[in-house]
This record gives C-alpha cells, structure tokens and sequence, in this order.
C-alpha cells in the first residue's frame, strides 16, 4: 500500500470550485490523445518540464508554470507515478498558452403595436375604421467582451528521445487565469494511463471547533465539478436550529447540514467529490441491464473512496450518494458518511458489475457484421 500525501490539496479546491448560488455552466475542455499508451508502464519514473506563455501580458510566467507543475505532478502521484527531476524513465514536457481574443453577443428585442384612424362626422362614427397598421420593430444590441483560448499540450518522450504519447487540450474562457480549469484538464488527459490501485491518499483530519468555519470558506455556496459526472455537486446549507428541540426559549445554533456526517472529515468529502473517476449510477441491476444508458438511472449516484485521514494508519471508506436537484442541472450531496469494509465491499462489487454490463451493451452495440 502506498499512500500520497496530498500538499496541494487546499491549491486544487480553489482551482476548480465556483462560487454560485446556481450551478454555473461545467467549462468542456477539448481534449486529443495519440497514440496508445502501451509504452507507459503504471508507477514508472517521469521528468516533468512546463513552459508556456500568456498572450495577453508581458511579465515573467515562471509562477504559473510551477503551479501547472504542481497540477500535473499531483494527478501523477495520485495514479501511482513517481515524479523526478533525475533517475527517470519517461520526460514529460507540458506547452501552455493563452490567446487574447473577444467574443461577440446579440440580444434582439421585438415589439409591435397596432395604430388605427378613425373619421368622426356631426358627432357620429362613419364605419369602425379607416384603416388598421401593424407596426413591428426590431432591436439589435451587439456586445463585445474579452475572451481567452487556452491551450495545453503533453508530449511523453523515453529516454532515447522516442515520442510515445501526446494530447492536446483547449477551452474557450472569460477567465484569464488557465489555472481555473487546469486541474480538470490533466485529469483528463492522465486518465488514460495505466493507474496503480494501491495509492491511498493522506487528507488532513479538520480540527472539530473550525468544522463550522471550513464548511463557511471551502463550501458554502460552492458548486464542485466532478470527473466523474457531468452535472456539478453542491453541499446543502447549515442549518439554524434549537439548541434544545423541546424548549423555544432556548438559543438557536448553527449546525453541519445532516447530510454530512462526522464532519472532521468533510476535506476528504471534497477531495473524493473531485477526485472521482467512477460513479455508481442508481437503481437496480435490472434497470441497468434495461438500458444502462437511460437518463432515469442519474437522478441518483455514488461516489465511493479509501483515505487515510488524520495523523492515524487506519484506512476509512467513503461513501457519497448524490442526488438530482429538482428542475436544476446539478446534484445535491445526500448523504456523506464513513462506512465498514463490508459496504463498501458491496459498493466495489456493484461498481464491478456495472461496468461489466456498460461494456456488454457496446460491445453489442458496435456489433454491425455477420
């Protein structure tokens, strides 16, 4: 077992939450990979070397370079690499850059509104009108704004300076910082790499007199985007409750929502939320076998991890059931919780089996020759 001290955990939750009070739009990154990985070897030794630059200004990007370094080395480390600047097997050289752009938005208004004259003789009405004109008239506003095209390309070299690997991403953004969505950009890129399943992940155990006070600075009002799902995850919000339940005098206090229990480990909550690559879809093995791909199985999901959270050896599993908010393009978390060996057994064997089913139905799918 090897376990992966997460340093740059509190870096990656600012790089990739949004503070909404609605789900904003997930930001697509285009991505491109080739060829086949068949030359990377899970847990092998990788040289990582960032350059780049950003169009729109003039000063030195080494800060930003070590940040995309850092982004690119965690999501290494969490697959079972080692990273290294010496003794390595693989060199990885990252190109970014951002190019100033705009974009164009047109915001038509129409309206129309009928005049009629009519002739008036002696006091008496001569027939009901002379004439009816509709009248319709149209407004255009263009605007303007400032858009940025951010672009990143990975090259994986062996030491013989064979090419083996390379993909490419670009995203179109209103953000300057390419460190916004970078995090997510690697994730997808690296996910095509043989993983290591034995890399367990080291989360900090929150302090429990500033439970509370994480809540307030890392998820309130925060949406989090998941690899995993394609809509974005929230929290509920604190609650504001009685003290004593069974006396209306007594003083109200702000308590953790009840769907997160045990909330000294709420950084490992968020840290699975985002880390996820596989999501449990819900109802039952029959509705799967039914039509895996039916938009119904995702009102509801789970999200299950292993941690070793705090300053002890024990390993502690993770269970997170989502579900669809109502009339919104989101999740809400619906219970968050530490569960025994056994469940999340169960929950691994489900995981299991409904991959087999996912691959049997496109390998029938794809099945087009006698």
């Amino acid at each position: 077992m090897k376990l992966v001290n997460i340093i740059f955990h509190l870096l990656i939750v600012f790089s990739i939450i949004s503070c909404e009070t609605a789900p904003p739009v997930k930001p697509i990154a285009w991505t491109r990979t080739l060829p086949e990985t068949m030359n990377i070897e899970a847990g092998s030794s990788i040289y990582l070397y960032v350059t780049g630059e950003t169009e729109p200004l003039s000063g030195n990007d080494e800060l930003v370079a070590k940040r995309l370094e850092d982004h690119a080395s965690d999501i290494l480390l969490r697959r079972g690499y080692t990273v290294s600047k010496e003794n390595y097997s693989l060199k990885c050289i990252i190109n970014y850059k951002t190019n100033l752009g705009s974009r164009l938005s047109f915001n038509s208004q129409t309206s129309s509104y009928t005049s009629s004259r009519f002739s008036m003789y002696s006091n008496y009405f001569i027939g009901d009108s002379i004439f009816n004109n509709t009248v319709t008239s149209t407004t255009t506003d263009v605007y303007e704004s400032a858009a940025f095209l951010h672009t990143i390309s990975v090259d994986l070299y062996e030491e013989n300076g064979n090419l083996v690997w390379s993909g490419n991403s670009a995203w179109e953004s209103s953000d300057l910082n390419i460190l916004s969505n970078s995090y997510m950009v690697f994730r997808k890129l690296f996910s095509i790499f043989p993983k290591s399943n034995n890399i367990l992940a080291y989360i900090p155990m929150i302090r429990e007199n500033r439970v509370l006070d994480y809540y307030r600075h890392y998820c309130k009002n925060i949406w989090f985007t998941s690899f995993a799902l394609p809509y974005q995850i929230r929290f509920d919000p604190l609650q504001n409750v009685r003290q004593n339940p069974n006396d209306q005098n007594s003083p109200i206090i702000t308590i953790l929502p009840k769907t997160i229990s045990d909330g000294q480990n709420l950084a490992a909550y968020i840290d699975l939320i985002i880390m996820s690559e596989l999501a449990l879809p819900g109802g039952t093995v029959d509705d799967w076998k039914k039509n895996p791909l039916s938009d119904h199985l995702w009102k509801e999901a789970i999200l299950g991890g292993r941690y070793i959270i705090g300053n002890n050896e024990n390993i502690k599993n993770i269970l997170i059931n989502l579900k669809k908010i109502s009339g919104g393009n989101g999740y809400a978390v619906n219970n968050s919780r530490i569960v025994s060996d056994e469940e999340y057994d169960q929950y691994l064997e489900n995981l299991l089996q409904w991959q087999i089913i996912l691959k049997e139905h496109f390998i029938d799918f794809y099945n087009f020759y006698e």
